[in-house]
């Protein structure tokens, strides 16, 4: 959309772009993930470019039909990627919205806009931090990530917190390679 040359090609690309937003949002209202019970490459892109889409791109685009949190399905589904920390860790809201700003301005103002006016002042990750209700539509909802080999990826909420070093593993004693116990 932001490429258009002509109106005509902008309202194309409008209806492509939120025809694809209504049948992500029906898609998810089936499945916890795009490809099904564990987080994938697909979703870790498609976040990176949805998280951004209401605190960023909608202020380029002028009128929206709706936003990016409007959609229920869609909504959720960020949020509960935004559970698992590597999604957490890696998603600075202030740097978004700083992206927005043009070279030169002052810091934090350009006349009435509410994307250097409000949305600084909003504590996103707050708002993201919240539980979704949407582990039931996985067949295996507390191991979103899957490792292979039966490994799964396990969230533990005990440790996490903005700014908080993973959990370090507890060492234990090996015994001997050549197996008699010897040690």
């Amino acid at each position: 959309m932001l490429n258009a040359v002509e109106l005509a090609q902008y309202v194309e690309s409008a209806k492509q772009f939120y025809g694809a937003l209504e049948e992500l949002e029906t898609a998810l209202g089936a499945t916890r993930f795009l490809a099904g019970d564990f987080v994938t490459e697909a979703d870790a892109a498609l976040y990176v470019t949805l998280v951004r889409f209401d605190l960023l791109y909608s202020c380029y685009l002028g009128p929206v039909k709706y936003r990016v949190q409007d959609l229920k399905n869609v909504s959720d589904y960020l949020k509960d990627l935004y559970q698992i920390p590597a999604f957490a860790h890696h998603t600075d809201f202030a740097a978004i919205i700083r992206q927005g700003r043009i070279a030169g301005e002052e810091d934090g103002f350009r006349a009435s806009t509410h994307y250097d006016l409000a949305l600084p002042k909003i504590d996103l990750d707050a708002q993201w931090k919240v539980s979704t209700e949407r582990a039931y539509l996985s067949s295996d909802p507390t191991h979103p990530i899957y490792l292979g080999n039966n490994r799964r990826f396990d969230i533990d909420p005990t440790w996490y917190d903005l700014g908080a070093e993973s959990p370090k593993k507890e060492e234990k004693e090996t015994p001997p390679s050549c197996g008699c116990f010897c040690g």
